[in-house]
């Protein structure tokens, strides 16, 4: 993706099942980091179910928004300005994420949280630079549903405190999860869950 702001911005499919079924993604490295702390890795999920995260990599908090002549135009409240910013079309079969067959779709949440790791192992393989950062998954909508069965998938692959399992999805495994909306942080929901501070 080239980019108006030279920004590093990467959008591309990375396969989020052994079935086949591909996730697309648009990654977005920080613009202005913190030079004294390791910078998070903060992941998008729009809900639905069945609506793109395009929805919010364009029109809510993304490194760009669309103009009324349809060109893009850097975004002045981006998350991506401290921080690493992943949006990701997901389930299969949402938006840009393909599904070659019908047997490549989640029938279950359960489903939906395995392929989500298959996908962030993909990320990893082809961004090892981030495996560092810390990692919070955030949405809206549906991506309240989707976000607890990810986070149990992510903790599932590996003890939190081996480093050596935990490595291939980042050294410092799951940060945080974050569920509300995009107005702000909703800690009320949060409060007494065990896969969250």
């Amino acid at each position: 993706v080239c980019s108006p702001r030279g920004d590093n911005n990467y959008a591309c499919a990375i396969p989020g099942a052994s079935t086949g079924g591909d996730l697309f993604s648009w990654l977005s490295e920080a613009r202005s980091p913190a030079a004294d702390a390791d910078v998070p890795l903060l992941i998008w999920l729009n809900g639905g179910p069945g609506s793109s995260s395009l929805i919010g990599l364009f029109f809510e908090s993304g490194p760009y928004t669309i103009s009324s002549s349809a060109a893009l135009k850097p975004n002045p409240f981006s998350w991506n300005e401290k921080y690493h910013t992943l949006f990701v079309d997901q389930p299969v079969g949402t938006g840009f994420a393909s599904c070659p067959t019908d047997a490549c779709y989640a029938t279950t949440l359960t489903q939906v949280g395995s392929m989500f790791v298959d996908f962030l192992n993909g990320i990893y393989a082809r961004h090892a630079e981030l495996a560092a950062s810390p990692l919070f998954i955030t949405g809206e909508s549906f991506a309240g549903k989707y976000i607890p069965y990810i986070a149990d998938a992510i903790l599932a692959r590996g003890d939190i405190d081996d480093v050596d399992r935990m490595m291939a999805l980042g050294a410092r495994g799951l940060s945080k999860v974050e569920l509300g909306d995009s107005r702000g942080a909703r800690k009320d929901v949060l409060d007494g869950l065990d896969i969250a501070d």
